[in-house]
């Protein structure tokens, strides 16, 4: 190589065919953080290959393959550039990182020169949302040390620094104002995203209006006029305002996800690109909220609960739902805190109408937004409390309901027996007596059918239920990885709750409408599925699904986090990915990552108790945390 080519500290070798456009950003934050990056395949395209590309390898200490999907499959061919990229630099020994991209699995029938390469240490990228993480993550693989040239021309004269320094400022402005169209499509895609879910709010205030309207009119009414008011409002709820709520759900557009290039561009105005790509998964959520308390309210009147205590806890779930759809509000400006004035356009035409939310303007600042989003979390978990005594309150009846048929069914049979046992009489009080005692078995039995017939309507909800839980969170890949994630959790928490219902149906002799080994199934459905999209993710999906396994029979609780990483894949002094953390200083419950935390500051650095995957068995480890500076990355394991 000629003493005059550039050295370079890492080549980017890539399949332009899905793989130039992850590619780039790549190459552009390398060579932000001063990395000398060589990128120049494109004027290579044709004739033989080129002996400067590999001059260029040799003098690379890193050697960075990004992989879409299907993207080794042509390396069976001796002649394809990108094997013999990946050849030289195996026979070079470079420190090679894979970046696997959405799709990429790894193929069965690599060509032997290629082998070893599925076993070095590469990266998931596969989540655009979290580009900046994969890159971050990318970097501490890197043998090559990132060069200042500031440094340098700061020795030289103050000329050539501020050349270099307009050179970039001209630069980031320029990035800045190609992101505007981009930023003002996100601005519009969250906007409306907003609006549907106040449309879905003014349902709920419209439903909340007739509900009190019902109870009012109830109380005046005569007890023989109540089943009919119940009737209508119960049909109301079925035929009227769940199905408005869908229809709105379904009226949010799925739009594309965004570009790895437009995420690139959003990300210069310090915002979170999955904010937008998690629309959708927003949206149905909200929704299945909203629908989940109008069936409460059904479920309520059909059960024969109105009483003070489920009316109150009902008003509280208005409040709730009412503080949730403010913590929203407020968390969307505070993301439009971040935009440019272009991209608040559509807010300024659809805001006006929504006179649900909170009056805020939009000079407040993120700061003052998320405090006040805490504010309202705060309420609005305080509110739902009461919510959940109801559901409580409400599965114990449905547990009552079938106490109360098997009740029934040995009254019929020893009502029955005294009938059959009844000597012939010819008395007319006698034979009066008898008949009697027929109608008391043949009314217990007409109870029998008609309790029967509710019980099976609801086991069929049940199960109809289950089906729409699982088709609705099934992962697709559409998501990203954090909300793939999430809905593993949402899964988990299925299998908690139908864990425990289970065994409160248990101790009734009564059997499940949705077994243990279906919940859990779901679950490792889930798990599949995430692993599969994202490759890397083996070490704690595999103790996932072990402790899973041990939720499903009763073993422990799900309120658990694991670790899936640590800063720059740094060694931790004790715990490993996959560990999964049961308990921190004592507190033995740790759903999420706020009390996770909580609980670590409570005692620095205290004790913890942990699980660990050992021979496809979970062992419980108790140890003193010790003191380090490593950061570790944990995922909540419920929803």
């Amino acid at each position: 190589m000629s003493s005059r080519a550039p050295r370079y500290d890492i080549f980017v070798s890539y399949r332009r065919d899905g793989g130039y456009e992850t590619a780039l950003p790549i190459v552009e934050k390398l060579r932000s953080a001063g990395y000398r990056v060589f990128f120049d395949l494109e004027s290579m395209n044709a004739g033989k290959f080129n002996e400067q590309l590999i001059d260029v390898i040799d003098s690379a200490r890193d050697f960075v393959l990004v992989l879409p999907e299907h993207g080794l499959d042509r390396c069976q061919s001796p002649d394809d550039w990108v094997r013999r990229e990946i050849t030289h630099a195996l026979a070079k020994d470079k420190n090679i990182i894979p970046v696997m991209l959405k799709g990429f699995t790894w193929p069965d029938n690599l060509p032997d020169d290629m082998s070893e390469l599925p076993h070095y240490q590469g990266i998931s990228a596969s989540s655009p949302e979290h580009f900046d993480m994969a890159v971050e993550r990318l970097k501490g693989y890197l043998l090559s040390k990132p060069r200042r040239p500031l440094r340098k021309w700061l020795t030289i004269g103050g000329i050539g620094v501020a050349a270099i320094v307009a050179v970039a400022m001209v630069t980031y402005l320029a990035f800045r104002q190609l992101a505007k169209p981009v930023c003002t499509e996100a601005g519009t895609r969250i906007t409306l995203a907003m609006d549907v879910m106040h449309r879905m709010s003014e349902v709920c205030d419209n439903f909340y209006r007739t509900w009190g309207s019902y109870l009012a009119q109830r109380d005046r009414s005569a007890a023989m006029s109540r089943p009919q008011l119940d009737s209508n409002m119960m049909a109301d709820i079925a035929d009227r305002y769940a199905p408005a709520i869908e229809e709105l759900r379904r009226s949010y557009p799925d739009f594309s996800p965004m570009s790895s290039y437009d995420k690139f561009l959003l990300g210069l105005y310090d915002v979170d690109p999955a904010d937008i790509d998690g629309l959708r998964f927003i949206v149905d959520s909200q929704a299945e909220q909203c629908v989940g308390l109008l069936d409460l309210c059904r479920q309520t009147i059909s059960q024969g609960l109105l009483n003070t205590s489920s009316r109150a806890s009902i008003s509280q779930g208005n409040e709730a739902e009412r503080h949730g759809m403010n913590v929203l509000y407020y968390r969307y400006l505070e993301f439009m805190s971040h935009m440019p004035q272009a991209a608040w356009a559509s807010h300024r035409m659809t805001a006006p109408g929504w006179h649900l939310y909170p009056t805020a303007g939009e000079n407040l600042g993120a700061e003052e937004y998320a405090r006040l989003a805490d504010l309202e979390q705060t309420k609005m978990n305080k509110a739902i409390e009461p919510m959940r005594a109801l559901t409580e309150m409400l599965q114990n009846s449905y547990s009552q309901h079938e106490e109360y048929l098997d009740d029934l069914h040995h009254a019929i049979e020893e009502a029955g027996q005294a009938a059959d046992e009844t000597p012939a009489v010819s008395d007319a009080a006698g034979a009066h007596e008898v008949a009697m005692a027929r109608e008391r078995v043949e009314s217990k039995r007409r109870q029998v059918a008609e309790v029967s017939r509710e019980l099976s309507e609801a086991e069929r909800r049940l199960r109809a239920q289950f089906d729409d839980f699982r088709a609705k969170y099934a992962i697709d890949g559409s998501e990203g990885q954090y909300l793939m994630w999430g809905k593993v959790c949402k899964a988990a928490s299925h299998l908690a709750t139908t864990v425990r219902l289970n065994s409160e149906r248990a101790a009734l002799g009564m059997t499940p409408t949705v077994t243990n080994a279906e919940a859990l199934q779901f679950v490792t459905d889930q798990l599949d599925a995430y692993t599969r999209h994202h490759p890397d993710t083996g070490a704690y999906a595999d103790a996932a699904r072990a402790f899973y396994a041990e939720v499903a029979r009763g073993v422990r609780g799900a309120e658990a986090m694991i670790v899936m990483g640590t800063q720059h894949d740094a060694p931790h002094p004790l715990l490993r990915v996959g560990d999964i953390i049961v308990e921190r200083n004592g507190v033995s419950r740790l759903p999420d990552f706020k009390t996770y935390s909580a609980a670590a500051k409570s005692s620095e650095p205290g004790t913890i108790r942990l699980l660990r995957l050992e021979g496809g068995q979970l062992r419980e480890i108790a140890a003193d945390f010790p003191a380090t500076d490593i950061n570790i990355g944990l995922f909540q394991l419920k929803d």
